[in-house]
């Protein structure tokens, strides 16, 4: 099997697999990115392009994570919200800046395509660079909030990256929350702080854990599970 990639004009970079044997193309989608796979013979980029252009509204369905952003859209966070506007000032950049405190503004070049795909992962790497910014002074000091409110005691409560893990709790106490959380309402953040704070208990899913965590959050655990799980997530996964 080869794999290269290549750039195209709404999808951004695409990777590209050849497999023998194969007869026809193939896409998937994963954590936003393109991947093609097809048989060794058409897979030069020329034909890929115009195939792709030929089907470029079925691959757009076979996506099912879509985010689409547009110009003065407000997106919520944790006691603080986002406001997406243009700039013409620094072509090629995203700048972040204040309009009110909470209020934060995301600044996008005024001839960027914001409704592409490729845009849609810029715009989302930036919204969670400034959520990494935002949690120390929001996130961490909830976390100590509730920690103290239910009398657990974590070593240290740090700000991590990635969608993938949105909370973590080592062996040594320190529990580690993602920039993630920042995205979430308040009971939803909630629900991650008291997860990883029962771990400090439990190191593992039992039925002891869950008990202590239902306890930590009001007998709302499986509720905000629930929840959770339907979560719109405003970036790209």
């Amino acid at each position: 099997m080869a794999v290269y990639v290549f750039d195209d004009k709404e999808f951004g970079r695409i990777k590209v697999k050849t497999r023998r044997g194969m007869r026809n193309i193939g896409f998937t989608w994963k954590n936003g990115e393109l991947t093609i796979s097809c048989p060794p013979q058409i897979a030069n980029v020329r034909d890929l392009s115009q195939f792709l252009d030929e089907n470029r509204e079925p691959v757009r369905r076979l996506n099912h994570n879509v985010v689409r952003y547009h110009i003065g859209q407000r997106i919520e966070c944790f006691r603080c919200a986002v406001t997406i506007v243009e700039q013409s000032k620094a072509p090629g950049y995203i700048v972040f800046g204040y309009e009110n405190d909470p209020e934060l503004t995301m600044a996008v070049p005024s001839k960027e395509d914001i409704g592409s795909p490729m845009a849609a992962r810029g715009i989302s790497k930036a919204l969670l660079s400034l959520m990494h910014h935002e949690a120390t002074t929001k996130l961490l000091p909830f976390a100590h909030e509730i920690a103290r409110k239910v009398g657990a005691r974590p070593k240290k409560i740090e700000i991590g990256r990635g969608l993938r893990k949105l909370g973590h709790c080592t062996p040594q106490g320190v529990i580690m929350l993602s920039e993630a959380v920042m995205l979430l309402p308040e009971d939803l953040v909630e629900l991650i702080v008291c997860h990883e704070l029962a771990h400090l208990s439990h190191m593992d899913h039992s039925p002891a854990f869950h008990a202590l965590c239902n306890t930590y959050l009001g007998g709302r655990e499986a509720e905000l599970n629930a929840r959770l799980k339907q979560f719109p997530w405003p970036v790209v996964q």
